[in-house]
């Protein structure tokens, strides 16, 4: 009688985040999720075409839950400054579960079309985001750069925080504060 398994596609994401936190991203396969799921390797398949297809999943879910903290952080009363620094936290948390396949570059041959643009709208996203945080104190006095363009600056400093060992947030929010006041 085969076994029943409650919630197969939590354990298996479950399982798949375990083994790219412990493991790495050339440990993940689908052969390794259903071992450490528990699940078999056909059922695992029936949720996902391949080891990208779950990427794709579990990088789609904790980006969702990351613009529902974005929204929570957004309607406290903080400063941008303060808001910046608890949403970099978070992206800093993500960059480091999911560093071989966001931001490394020995990635790159794995990486294929449909999870280079699931990448590119997660980045447009969180670009637009940061541009409506920073629209109330733009609005009120003129500037060099627009909204949409200190957002942009935001985005990449926050990528470039996470790849370059001597670049720090309190580095980059000086920067901001230079630019923004």
């Amino acid at each position: 009688m085969p076994k029943i398994i409650n919630e197969p596609v939590s354990a298996i994401k479950n399982a798949a985040k375990v083994i790219l936190s412990e493991e790495g991203y050339q440990a993940l396969s689908i052969r390794n999720v259903a071992t450490k799921s528990g699940i078999g390797i056909g059922t695992v398949y029936n949720y996902y075409e391949n080891k990208e297809a779950l990427i794709i999943q579990l990088m789609s879910d904790y980006w969702n839950d990351y613009f529902g903290i974005i929204d929570d952080i957004d309607a406290k009363p903080y400063s941008l400054y303060e808001k910046l620094a608890m949403i970099y936290d978070h992206f800093k948390s993500f960059t480091d579960d999911f560093h071989e396949i966001f931001l490394s570059q020995s990635f790159k041959p794995a990486y294929t079309t449909r999870t280079k643009a699931n990448k590119v709208s997660f980045m447009i996203k969180l670009q637009e985001r940061f541009s409506q945080m920073i629209q109330p104190m733009t609005a009120d006095e003129p500037r060099e750069l627009s909204s949409d363009e200190i957002a942009e600056f935001i985005l990449a400093n926050f990528v470039s925080i996470t790849y370059m060992p001597t670049y720090s947030y309190p580095k980059f929010e000086k920067a901001l504060r230079a630019i923004m006041e």
